[in-house]
């Protein structure tokens, strides 16, 4: 069962489970979810709501700026001086359509790309695209040989990168599938090599419980400041 609570203008939706104690959490899309115990009255739950007032207006603004981060992070104008986020660094796009050959170059902080005449901008969309692409990839498959050689595992059945709202990455442990979001293209590399580990631990201990996160220190005895250093990423915003 779901119903509504409005909070200071805030809409509040909320959905009645088998659980023993409430929850409130902002998703990805900037929406609060609150979850209730069968047995809890409505006074309550406005007291739960009430307590949570200043925490849930810092939740929201902080899920608005992450969500204005990785925008400004993913959507583009593909023109000179424009800011391009990868691995965690910044890069200057710069264009020079006066080259021998077509292809990206990175130059210290700057992404140039080469062309023999002009160029439009769903050209240098397309090359840039390929770069990143190729780049992230090579980097996801020479981490996964790395850890799966440490931690003694098989070889994987599939390997999948898209687009994901809600995780950084997942893992079916019994089909040996990993997904992982392409985001983490933008993300420093210590970061992404604390999510691979994350799900390659899944195929030990398939839940978070106290053997898989005594398996995450084993491994990688820095993951907590990892993920911490991952979530600050996108907190910060693009400060360059």
């Amino acid at each position: 069962m779901k119903f509504e609570f409005i909070l200071n203008g805030i809409t509040v939706t909320a959905t009645v489970k088998d659980v023993r104690s409430m929850r409130l959490r902002v998703d990805r899309d900037g929406n609060a979810k609150l979850t209730i115990p069968r047995t809890f009255s409505e006074s309550q739950i406005l007291q739960f709501l009430r307590e949570k007032e200043e925490w849930l207006e810092r939740a929201l603004n902080a899920m608005k700026k992450r969500r204005e981060t990785e925008c400004s992070m993913i959507k583009h104008r593909f023109e000179s001086g424009e800011t391009f986020v990868f691995l965690g660094r910044f890069y200057k796009l710069k264009i020079d359509e006066n080259s021998s050959a077509t292809q990206v170059e990175e130059r210290g902080d700057e992404l140039i790309v080469h062309g023999q005449s002009s160029l439009s901008k769903s050209q240098v969309q397309r090359l840039l695209n390929a770069w990143f692409s190729n780049k992230f990839n090579a980097l996801v498959h020479a981490l996964l040989a790395k850890w799966m050689n440490i931690m003694k595992e098989a070889p994987l059945s599939e390997i999948r990168c898209r687009r994901m709202k809600s995780q950084w990455g997942s893992m079916q442990p019994a089909r040996r599938i990993l997904c992982l979001n392409t985001n983490l293209a933008f993300c420093p590399e210590s970061c992404i090599e604390m999510i691979i580990v994350h799900e390659l631990c899944h195929l030990k201990e398939a839940s978070h419980n106290a053997r898989f996160h005594a398996l995450m220190a084993y491994y990688l005895p820095d993951y907590k400041e990892r993920g911490q250093a991952l979530r600050e990423f996108f907190r910060n915003g693009l400060n360059c």
